[in-house]
């Protein structure tokens, strides 16, 4: 296990000990205190790059809902901490994808909670299979590349000071 690996753990073990029902810090009604950005970016990478990679921007929206908002910022500011501007600046664009389709998405979660049993499958598959119909979105490409896993292990590991700090020990 390379120090960056070690560090990523670390963070997911605090993550799971702190926050066993996952990021509650995307409720506003909490009201709590959220981490700082060095552990809130790691839930946001993991959601952004598995739903890019796994089925494009659509099934980010929809696997995200009602929170993409809040998981592109901390994502986009994550990427920027660890030296991945390009992707920093595609969330832009899945921001623009996510706001456009919102209104959209919201009616088409609703109406399959309604139809769950017979119908929910086909309206998760219409909604995000517009990722794979306009495939010219070349940005997502840039969440699948190997090296940007290696660039988040190489600053977690050049920074596990700073991510100790963050997560309130030494």
């Amino acid at each position: 296990m390379s120090d960056g690996e070690r560090v990523e753990k670390m963070i997911s073990d605090w993550l799971e000990r702190n926050y066993p029902d996952g990021p509650t810090w995307y409720e506003r009604v909490n009201q709590q205190i959220p981490p700082a950005i060095e552990i809130r970016m790691m839930p946001a990478f993991a959601r952004v790059e598995y739903n890019i990679s796994n089925g494009g921007w659509a099934q980010f929206l929809w696997n995200c809902f009602p929170h993409w908002r809040v998981i592109i910022a901390d994502a986009k500011e994550g990427y920027r901490l660890i030296g991945a501007p390009q992707q920093s600046a595609a969330l832009d664009i899945l921001y623009g994808l996510c706001e456009r389709d919102e209104k959209e998405c919201a009616e088409t979660i609703e109406k399959s909670m309604k139809d769950r049993l017979s119908r929910w499958g086909s309206y998760f598959s219409a909604f995000t299979s517009r990722s794979y119909l306009a495939r010219a979105n070349d940005w997502e490409d840039l969440f699948w590349d190997k090296t940007l896993a290696e660039k988040r292990l190489a600053w977690l590991a050049a920074n596990e000071a700073r991510v100790r700090a963050a997560m309130g020990s030494d």
